[in-house]
Protein backbone atom coordinates (compact mmCIF):
# COMPACT_ATOMS: atom_id res chain seq x y z
CA UNK A 1 0.00 0.00 0.00
CA UNK A 2 1.05 3.36 -0.97
CA UNK A 3 1.88 6.12 2.29
CA UNK A 4 -1.08 8.61 2.38
CA UNK A 5 1.00 12.11 2.52
CA UNK A 6 -0.44 15.51 3.71
CA UNK A 7 -2.09 18.31 1.61
CA UNK A 8 1.04 20.23 0.12
CA UNK A 9 1.09 23.88 1.57
CA UNK A 10 3.22 24.65 -1.48
CA UNK A 11 1.96 27.95 -2.48
CA UNK A 12 1.24 29.49 1.09
CA UNK A 13 3.44 32.69 1.38
CA UNK A 14 5.78 31.89 4.50
CA UNK A 15 7.61 34.98 5.84
CA UNK A 16 9.85 35.34 9.52
CA UNK A 17 8.15 35.70 12.69
CA UNK A 18 8.33 39.58 13.02
CA UNK A 19 11.16 41.38 14.69
CA UNK A 20 9.31 41.82 18.03
CA UNK A 21 8.24 37.90 18.20
CA UNK A 22 11.77 37.00 17.72
CA UNK A 23 12.90 39.07 20.26
CA UNK A 24 10.54 37.61 22.88
CA UNK A 25 11.96 34.47 22.32
CA UNK A 26 16.02 35.46 22.35
CA UNK A 27 15.35 36.89 25.81
CA UNK A 28 13.44 33.42 27.19
CA UNK A 29 16.92 31.94 25.45
CA UNK A 30 18.69 34.49 26.81
CA UNK A 31 17.89 34.02 30.60
CA UNK A 32 18.46 29.92 30.14
CA UNK A 33 14.72 30.05 30.36
CA UNK A 34 14.19 27.17 27.07
CA UNK A 35 11.29 25.68 28.07
CA UNK A 36 9.52 29.62 28.04
CA UNK A 37 11.29 30.08 24.68
CA UNK A 38 10.37 27.24 22.78
CA UNK A 39 6.53 27.23 24.05
CA UNK A 40 6.53 30.77 22.50
CA UNK A 41 7.55 29.38 19.42
CA UNK A 42 4.79 27.10 19.62
CA UNK A 43 2.33 29.50 20.02
CA UNK A 44 3.67 31.57 17.05
CA UNK A 45 3.92 28.97 14.50
CA UNK A 46 1.84 29.04 11.47
CA UNK A 47 2.02 28.19 7.73
CA UNK A 48 2.52 31.52 7.26
CA UNK A 49 4.88 32.37 9.92
CA UNK A 50 8.17 30.30 10.65
CA UNK A 51 10.93 30.53 12.93
CA UNK A 52 13.66 32.09 12.24
CA UNK A 53 17.26 30.31 10.61
CA UNK A 54 18.76 31.26 14.13
CA UNK A 55 15.78 29.73 16.06
CA UNK A 56 15.53 26.35 14.00
CA UNK A 57 19.39 25.99 14.79
CA UNK A 58 18.75 26.58 18.64
CA UNK A 59 15.80 24.35 18.24
CA UNK A 60 18.09 21.71 16.20
CA UNK A 61 20.79 22.18 19.04
CA UNK A 62 18.71 21.61 22.11
CA UNK A 63 16.71 18.87 20.47
CA UNK A 64 20.36 16.74 20.14
CA UNK A 65 21.95 18.47 23.30
CA UNK A 66 23.17 15.36 25.14
CA UNK A 67 22.07 15.50 29.01
CA UNK A 68 25.73 15.71 31.05
CA UNK A 69 26.76 13.51 33.92
CA UNK A 70 25.71 14.19 37.62
CA UNK A 71 26.29 17.85 37.96
CA UNK A 72 27.55 16.87 41.43
CA UNK A 73 30.42 14.69 39.68
CA UNK A 74 31.56 17.43 37.44
CA UNK A 75 31.59 20.02 40.21
CA UNK A 76 33.50 17.56 42.23
CA UNK A 77 36.58 17.92 39.81
CA UNK A 78 39.59 19.82 41.26
CA UNK A 79 40.49 22.98 40.57
CA UNK A 80 40.45 26.99 42.30
CA UNK A 81 36.86 28.41 43.64
CA UNK A 82 36.73 30.72 40.68
CA UNK A 83 37.27 27.96 38.14
CA UNK A 84 34.40 26.05 40.26
CA UNK A 85 32.04 29.07 40.29
CA UNK A 86 32.74 29.47 36.67
CA UNK A 87 31.89 25.94 35.94
CA UNK A 88 28.69 25.78 38.09
CA UNK A 89 27.55 28.90 35.78
CA UNK A 90 28.40 26.82 32.41
CA UNK A 91 26.13 24.35 33.76
CA UNK A 92 22.97 25.73 34.08
CA UNK A 93 23.25 27.15 30.76
CA UNK A 94 23.08 23.35 29.18
CA UNK A 95 19.39 22.44 28.33
CA UNK A 96 16.99 20.17 30.21
CA UNK A 97 15.75 16.82 29.34
CA UNK A 98 12.19 18.89 29.43
CA UNK A 99 13.60 21.86 27.07
CA UNK A 100 14.97 18.65 24.81
CA UNK A 101 11.88 16.66 25.08
CA UNK A 102 9.79 20.07 24.14
CA UNK A 103 12.41 21.61 21.43
CA UNK A 104 11.86 17.86 19.63
CA UNK A 105 7.98 18.27 19.46
CA UNK A 106 8.15 21.44 18.34
CA UNK A 107 10.23 20.28 15.19
CA UNK A 108 8.23 17.67 14.57
CA UNK A 109 4.98 20.18 14.36
CA UNK A 110 6.91 22.59 12.48
CA UNK A 111 7.46 20.07 9.47
CA UNK A 112 4.32 19.43 8.96
CA UNK A 113 3.60 23.38 8.73
CA UNK A 114 6.38 25.05 7.58
CA UNK A 115 8.03 25.16 4.18
CA UNK A 116 10.77 22.34 3.88
CA UNK A 117 13.35 24.73 2.88
CA UNK A 118 13.05 27.35 5.56
CA UNK A 119 13.81 24.23 7.85
CA UNK A 120 16.66 22.48 5.71
CA UNK A 121 18.12 26.01 4.98
CA UNK A 122 19.42 26.51 8.92
CA UNK A 123 21.84 23.66 8.10
CA UNK A 124 25.22 23.77 6.59
CA UNK A 125 26.84 26.86 5.42
CA UNK A 126 24.69 27.84 2.80
CA UNK A 127 22.62 29.21 5.44
CA UNK A 128 22.77 32.89 6.36
CA UNK A 129 22.07 33.87 10.04
CA UNK A 130 19.25 36.04 9.92
CA UNK A 131 21.01 38.49 12.33
CA UNK A 132 24.69 39.46 14.00
CA UNK A 133 25.45 37.57 17.44
CA UNK A 134 26.32 39.83 20.05
CA UNK A 135 27.41 39.74 23.46
CA UNK A 136 23.57 39.55 24.30
CA UNK A 137 23.08 36.01 22.42
CA UNK A 138 22.45 33.60 24.64
CA UNK A 139 24.46 30.19 25.56
CA UNK A 140 22.65 28.50 22.65
CA UNK A 141 22.49 30.83 20.17
CA UNK A 142 26.34 30.73 20.38
CA UNK A 143 26.44 26.68 20.52
CA UNK A 144 24.49 26.18 17.88
CA UNK A 145 26.51 27.70 15.23
CA UNK A 146 28.29 24.76 14.61
CA UNK A 147 24.88 23.40 12.75
CA UNK A 148 25.30 26.19 10.33
CA UNK A 149 28.75 24.68 9.97
CA UNK A 150 28.14 21.17 9.40
CA UNK A 151 28.36 19.68 5.76
CA UNK A 152 24.91 18.63 5.96
CA UNK A 153 21.99 16.69 7.92
CA UNK A 154 23.61 13.65 8.24
CA UNK A 155 26.40 14.93 10.32
CA UNK A 156 24.72 16.54 12.93
CA UNK A 157 22.69 13.20 14.12
CA UNK A 158 25.46 11.35 14.21
CA UNK A 159 26.85 10.45 17.34
CA UNK A 160 29.60 12.35 18.51
CA UNK A 161 29.08 15.48 16.30
CA UNK A 162 26.91 16.82 19.76
CA UNK A 163 30.28 15.38 21.65
CA UNK A 164 32.31 17.77 20.13
CA UNK A 165 30.88 20.66 20.70
CA UNK A 166 30.78 19.89 24.42
CA UNK A 167 34.59 19.57 23.89
CA UNK A 168 34.59 23.02 22.81
CA UNK A 169 32.42 24.55 25.80
CA UNK A 170 34.40 23.41 28.47
CA UNK A 171 38.29 23.37 29.00
CA UNK A 172 40.20 20.22 27.76
CA UNK A 173 40.56 18.98 31.16
CA UNK A 174 37.19 19.24 32.08
CA UNK A 175 36.37 17.13 29.00
CA UNK A 176 38.72 14.50 29.58
CA UNK A 177 37.30 14.30 33.29
CA UNK A 178 34.10 13.72 31.25
CA UNK A 179 35.25 11.33 28.96
CA UNK A 180 36.57 9.28 32.04
CA UNK A 181 33.26 9.07 33.36
CA UNK A 182 31.41 8.47 29.76
CA UNK A 183 33.68 5.37 29.35
CA UNK A 184 31.38 3.52 32.03
CA UNK A 185 28.53 4.34 30.04
CA UNK A 186 30.02 2.20 26.85
CA UNK A 187 31.43 5.07 25.06
CA UNK A 188 35.18 4.71 23.72
CA UNK A 189 37.02 7.12 21.33
CA UNK A 190 38.06 4.21 18.92
CA UNK A 191 34.64 2.50 18.84
CA UNK A 192 32.90 3.57 14.91
CA UNK A 193 29.86 6.11 15.88
CA UNK A 194 26.57 5.10 14.78
CA UNK A 195 24.93 6.70 12.40
CA UNK A 196 22.19 8.45 14.09
CA UNK A 197 23.02 9.25 17.90
CA UNK A 198 20.40 7.76 20.46
CA UNK A 199 18.77 11.36 20.68
CA UNK A 200 18.67 11.71 17.50
CA UNK A 201 16.01 9.60 16.25
CA UNK A 202 13.26 12.62 16.21
CA UNK A 203 15.40 14.69 13.98
CA UNK A 204 15.94 11.95 11.77
CA UNK A 205 12.28 11.73 11.33
CA UNK A 206 11.53 15.41 11.17
CA UNK A 207 14.38 16.13 8.35
CA UNK A 208 12.64 12.65 6.34
CA UNK A 209 9.16 14.32 6.81
CA UNK A 210 10.50 17.28 5.14
CA UNK A 211 11.74 15.56 2.68
CA UNK A 212 8.77 13.99 1.79
CA UNK A 213 6.81 16.78 1.56
CA UNK A 214 9.22 18.60 -0.58
CA UNK A 215 8.75 15.80 -2.77
CA UNK A 216 4.98 16.00 -2.84
CA UNK A 217 5.35 19.51 -3.64
CA UNK A 218 7.34 18.92 -6.64
CA UNK A 219 4.53 16.52 -7.91
CA UNK A 220 2.01 18.94 -7.39
CA UNK A 221 3.75 21.90 -9.41
CA UNK A 222 4.23 19.30 -12.15
CA UNK A 223 8.25 19.06 -11.31
CA UNK A 224 10.47 16.22 -11.43
CA UNK A 225 9.32 13.74 -8.46
CA UNK A 226 12.15 13.94 -6.24
CA UNK A 227 13.23 15.84 -3.05
CA UNK A 228 15.28 18.67 -4.15
CA UNK A 229 16.58 19.24 -0.58
CA UNK A 230 17.57 15.45 -0.24
CA UNK A 231 19.82 15.67 -3.75
CA UNK A 232 21.37 18.88 -1.77
CA UNK A 233 22.23 16.53 1.19
CA UNK A 234 24.19 14.14 -1.83
CA UNK A 235 27.71 15.94 -1.72
CA UNK A 236 29.44 17.50 -4.98
CA UNK A 237 30.90 15.34 -7.45
CA UNK A 238 34.35 16.81 -9.25
CA UNK A 239 33.57 18.70 -11.74
CA UNK A 240 30.76 18.69 -13.52
CA UNK A 241 30.06 15.05 -12.83
CA UNK A 242 26.72 13.61 -11.33
CA UNK A 243 26.46 13.03 -8.15
CA UNK A 244 27.23 9.75 -6.64
CA UNK A 245 28.09 9.35 -3.33
CA UNK A 246 25.18 8.68 -1.04
CA UNK A 247 27.30 6.94 1.38
CA UNK A 248 26.09 9.04 3.99
CA UNK A 249 22.16 8.62 3.53
CA UNK A 250 23.09 4.30 2.80
CA UNK A 251 24.50 4.32 6.15
CA UNK A 252 21.40 6.17 7.96
CA UNK A 253 19.20 3.81 5.65
CA UNK A 254 21.14 0.46 6.87
CA UNK A 255 21.61 1.48 10.47
CA UNK A 256 17.67 2.12 10.43
CA UNK A 257 17.48 -1.39 9.38
CA UNK A 258 19.56 -2.89 12.25
CA UNK A 259 16.89 -1.38 14.86
CA UNK A 260 14.52 -3.61 16.56
CA UNK A 261 11.95 -0.66 16.76
CA UNK A 262 9.83 -1.16 13.58
CA UNK A 263 9.64 3.20 13.47
CA UNK A 264 13.24 3.22 12.96
CA UNK A 265 13.52 0.56 10.28
CA UNK A 266 10.06 2.49 9.03
CA UNK A 267 12.17 5.81 8.74
CA UNK A 268 14.60 3.32 6.74
CA UNK A 269 12.60 2.24 4.32
CA UNK A 270 11.12 5.87 3.35
CA UNK A 271 14.60 7.19 3.42
CA UNK A 272 15.49 4.66 0.96
CA UNK A 273 11.72 5.16 -0.69
CA UNK A 274 12.97 8.72 -1.69
CA UNK A 275 16.46 8.17 -2.61
CA UNK A 276 15.37 5.54 -5.53
CA UNK A 277 13.29 8.54 -6.82
CA UNK A 278 16.54 10.11 -7.46
CA UNK A 279 17.69 7.47 -9.08
CA UNK A 280 14.74 6.91 -11.16
CA UNK A 281 14.62 10.72 -11.66
CA UNK A 282 18.14 10.31 -12.81
CA UNK A 283 20.06 13.37 -10.82
CA UNK A 284 22.36 10.27 -9.67
CA UNK A 285 24.40 8.04 -11.15
CA UNK A 286 22.77 5.17 -11.67
CA UNK A 287 25.21 2.52 -11.58
CA UNK A 288 27.21 4.06 -8.85
CA UNK A 289 24.42 4.15 -6.60
CA UNK A 290 23.17 0.76 -7.30
CA UNK A 291 26.55 -0.76 -6.98
CA UNK A 292 26.53 0.98 -3.87
CA UNK A 293 23.41 -0.54 -2.08
CA UNK A 294 24.26 -3.92 -3.81
CA UNK A 295 27.58 -3.82 -2.06
CA UNK A 296 26.09 -3.87 1.38
CA UNK A 297 23.55 -6.61 0.47
CA UNK A 298 25.82 -9.09 -1.08
CA UNK A 299 27.58 -9.63 2.39
CA UNK A 300 24.17 -10.74 3.93
CA UNK A 301 22.63 -14.36 4.39
CA UNK A 302 19.92 -15.57 2.51
CA UNK A 303 17.64 -14.70 5.94
CA UNK A 304 19.05 -11.10 6.45
CA UNK A 305 19.02 -10.39 2.66
CA UNK A 306 15.24 -11.27 2.35
CA UNK A 307 14.61 -8.99 5.45
CA UNK A 308 16.13 -6.58 4.12
CA UNK A 309 13.61 -7.01 1.09
CA UNK A 310 10.78 -7.47 3.41
CA UNK A 311 11.76 -4.03 4.28
CA UNK A 312 11.16 -2.02 1.03
CA UNK A 313 8.22 0.03 0.46
CA UNK A 314 6.13 -0.63 -2.84
CA UNK A 315 6.58 2.55 -5.06
CA UNK A 316 7.46 2.22 -7.76
CA UNK A 317 11.17 3.56 -7.48
CA UNK A 318 11.66 0.90 -4.95
CA UNK A 319 9.65 -2.08 -6.71
CA UNK A 320 12.54 -1.49 -9.58
CA UNK A 321 15.22 -1.36 -7.03
CA UNK A 322 14.16 -4.60 -5.30
CA UNK A 323 13.91 -6.11 -8.87
CA UNK A 324 17.66 -5.72 -9.44
CA UNK A 325 19.01 -6.36 -6.12
CA UNK A 326 16.63 -10.06 -6.20
CA UNK A 327 17.99 -10.62 -9.60
CA UNK A 328 22.30 -9.71 -9.09
CA UNK A 329 22.21 -11.37 -5.59
CA UNK A 330 19.72 -14.95 -7.11
CA UNK A 331 22.51 -14.87 -9.85
CA UNK A 332 25.77 -14.56 -8.00
CA UNK A 333 24.52 -17.11 -5.31
CA UNK A 334 23.13 -19.70 -7.98
CA UNK A 335 26.29 -19.42 -10.35
CA UNK A 336 29.39 -21.76 -10.26
CA UNK A 337 32.45 -20.35 -8.43
CA UNK A 338 34.93 -18.16 -10.43
CA UNK A 339 31.74 -16.41 -12.03
CA UNK A 340 30.37 -13.22 -10.95
CA UNK A 341 26.82 -13.67 -12.37
CA UNK A 342 26.19 -16.83 -13.85
CA UNK A 343 25.49 -17.35 -17.61
CA UNK A 344 24.63 -14.08 -19.27
CA UNK A 345 21.26 -13.94 -21.05
CA UNK A 346 21.16 -12.59 -24.60
CA UNK A 347 19.73 -9.42 -24.09
CA UNK A 348 16.53 -9.02 -26.11
CA UNK A 349 15.37 -6.18 -28.15
CA UNK A 350 13.14 -3.82 -26.51
CA UNK A 351 10.98 -0.67 -26.96
CA UNK A 352 12.73 2.32 -27.88
CA UNK A 353 13.08 4.96 -25.12
CA UNK A 354 10.81 6.84 -24.14
CA UNK A 355 10.42 10.27 -21.71
CA UNK A 356 10.98 10.17 -17.69
CA UNK A 357 7.42 10.18 -16.22
CA UNK A 358 6.51 12.32 -14.17
CA UNK A 359 5.12 9.30 -11.14
CA UNK A 360 8.65 8.74 -10.88
CA UNK A 361 8.54 5.37 -11.79
CA UNK A 362 11.86 4.08 -14.33
CA UNK A 363 11.51 4.05 -18.34
CA UNK A 364 12.26 1.13 -20.37
CA UNK A 365 14.88 1.17 -22.86
CA UNK A 366 16.19 -0.79 -26.19
CA UNK A 367 18.81 -3.70 -25.23
CA UNK A 368 18.55 -4.19 -21.41
CA UNK A 369 20.32 -7.14 -19.89
CA UNK A 370 20.70 -8.55 -16.51
CA UNK A 371 23.63 -7.12 -15.62
CA UNK A 372 24.25 -3.13 -14.03
CA UNK A 373 24.70 -0.77 -16.86
CA UNK A 374 27.52 1.46 -17.63
CA UNK A 375 26.84 4.63 -16.66
CA UNK A 376 23.71 7.02 -17.45
CA UNK A 377 25.86 9.87 -17.65
CA UNK A 378 27.16 8.70 -20.94
CA UNK A 379 23.82 7.63 -22.07
CA UNK A 380 22.73 10.46 -24.93
CA UNK A 381 20.70 12.58 -24.44
CA UNK A 382 16.80 11.63 -24.50
CA UNK A 383 17.73 7.93 -23.97
CA UNK A 384 18.05 7.25 -20.33
CA UNK A 385 19.17 3.31 -19.70
CA UNK A 386 17.27 2.00 -17.14
CA UNK A 387 18.60 -0.82 -13.98
CA UNK A 388 15.73 -3.38 -14.71
CA UNK A 389 16.42 -6.57 -16.44
CA UNK A 390 14.64 -7.89 -19.03
CA UNK A 391 11.66 -10.43 -18.92
CA UNK A 392 13.96 -12.94 -20.43
CA UNK A 393 16.74 -12.20 -18.10
CA UNK A 394 13.93 -12.51 -15.03
CA UNK A 395 12.55 -16.13 -16.13
CA UNK A 396 16.14 -17.67 -16.76
CA UNK A 397 16.78 -16.31 -13.06
CA UNK A 398 13.68 -17.84 -11.87
CA UNK A 399 14.93 -21.16 -13.62
CA UNK A 400 18.19 -21.17 -12.69
CA UNK A 401 19.21 -23.95 -9.95
CA UNK A 402 22.05 -24.18 -7.99
CA UNK A 403 25.57 -25.81 -8.99
CA UNK A 404 26.38 -28.47 -7.81
CA UNK A 405 30.20 -27.21 -7.35
CA UNK A 406 28.49 -23.67 -6.22
CA UNK A 407 28.02 -22.30 -2.72
CA UNK A 408 25.97 -24.39 -0.19
CA UNK A 409 22.70 -22.93 -0.03
CA UNK A 410 19.43 -23.85 1.60
CA UNK A 411 16.70 -24.13 -0.58
CA UNK A 412 13.28 -22.52 0.84
CA UNK A 413 14.94 -19.06 1.39
CA UNK A 414 15.93 -19.03 -2.29
CA UNK A 415 12.45 -19.69 -3.09
CA UNK A 416 11.31 -17.10 -1.50
CA UNK A 417 13.52 -14.58 -2.74
CA UNK A 418 12.37 -15.79 -6.37
CA UNK A 419 8.53 -15.64 -5.70
CA UNK A 420 9.58 -11.57 -4.56
CA UNK A 421 11.36 -11.04 -7.71
CA UNK A 422 8.26 -12.91 -9.98
CA UNK A 423 5.98 -10.66 -7.65
CA UNK A 424 7.55 -7.24 -7.77
CA UNK A 425 8.51 -7.85 -11.79
CA UNK A 426 4.89 -8.75 -12.09
CA UNK A 427 3.94 -5.88 -10.58
CA UNK A 428 5.99 -3.39 -12.31
CA UNK A 429 4.97 -4.81 -15.30
CA UNK A 430 1.06 -4.50 -14.79
CA UNK A 431 1.37 -1.05 -13.39
CA UNK A 432 -1.37 1.42 -15.28
CA UNK A 433 1.22 2.96 -17.49
CA UNK A 434 3.72 0.88 -20.21
CA UNK A 435 6.83 2.90 -19.78
CA UNK A 436 8.82 0.41 -17.94
CA UNK A 437 6.74 -2.53 -19.44
CA UNK A 438 8.97 -5.22 -21.61
CA UNK A 439 6.95 -6.01 -24.28
CA UNK A 440 8.48 -9.96 -24.01
CA UNK A 441 6.48 -9.75 -20.73
CA UNK A 442 2.94 -10.38 -21.86
CA UNK A 443 4.19 -13.09 -24.69
CA UNK A 444 5.75 -15.23 -21.61
CA UNK A 445 2.56 -15.05 -19.18
CA UNK A 446 -0.02 -16.03 -22.85
CA UNK A 447 2.91 -19.20 -24.08
CA UNK A 448 2.53 -20.16 -20.15
CA UNK A 449 6.18 -20.28 -19.74
CA UNK A 450 6.30 -18.16 -16.77
CA UNK A 451 3.83 -20.58 -15.19
CA UNK A 452 5.62 -23.38 -16.33
CA UNK A 453 8.80 -21.86 -14.33
CA UNK A 454 7.18 -21.00 -11.22
CA UNK A 455 5.31 -24.40 -11.20
CA UNK A 456 8.58 -26.12 -11.12
CA UNK A 457 9.33 -23.84 -8.31
CA UNK A 458 6.62 -23.94 -6.11
CA UNK A 459 5.97 -27.46 -6.78
CA UNK A 460 6.40 -29.03 -3.01
CA UNK A 461 4.82 -25.23 -2.04
CA UNK A 462 1.18 -25.31 -2.10
CA UNK A 463 0.58 -21.93 -0.71
CA UNK A 464 2.90 -20.47 -2.69
CA UNK A 465 1.16 -22.26 -6.10
CA UNK A 466 -2.19 -20.69 -5.43
CA UNK A 467 -0.69 -17.27 -5.12
CA UNK A 468 1.50 -17.46 -8.19
CA UNK A 469 -1.80 -18.90 -10.45
CA UNK A 470 -3.76 -16.32 -9.03
CA UNK A 471 -1.24 -13.33 -10.08
CA UNK A 472 -0.53 -14.64 -13.11
CA UNK A 473 -4.10 -14.68 -14.19
CA UNK A 474 -4.95 -11.55 -12.33
CA UNK A 475 -2.34 -9.98 -15.03
CA UNK A 476 -3.64 -11.91 -17.73
CA UNK A 477 -7.41 -10.70 -16.99
CA UNK A 478 -6.12 -7.17 -16.28
CA UNK A 479 -5.53 -6.34 -20.03
CA UNK A 480 -1.87 -6.73 -20.12
CA UNK A 481 -2.36 -10.07 -22.55
CA UNK A 482 -3.15 -7.42 -25.05
CA UNK A 483 -0.51 -5.47 -24.91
Amino acid sequence: MFRKTAPSTAHVPTTEMTRHQQTLVDTSFEEGQYESGILLLEQLRSPKHSPSASHVRQLLYISLHQLLPEQDKLLAIPGSPSKTVSRQQKLTQYPSAKATFAAQTLLQSLSHTVQPRLILNAVSTRAQSSASLDDEDSYVANQALCIQEAKNCWAIIKEGFMRDQGAASLNMGEWNSRKDESDDEGFHEDAVPASVASNAWPVLACFIKLFERDEVQARHSGGEPYSQLLLEQVPAPRANATKWDVSEILDVIFYCFEQPPEDRRILGSRLMAMLMNLVSSRVLDVPMVINSIYKRVSTLSEQEFSAFIAKLEQSPSSLCLKIVLLHKYLTDALSSPGTTSGPRPKPQARAQPRPVRRDGSLQSVAGRSGAIPESAASASAGARKSFIPSAENILQVLGMKASSTGVKITPAPISRLKFELFAAYGTVQSGPNDEERDPVWPNLLREGRVRQVMATLTEDQPPYQMLVTGMIDQWLSSGISSQ
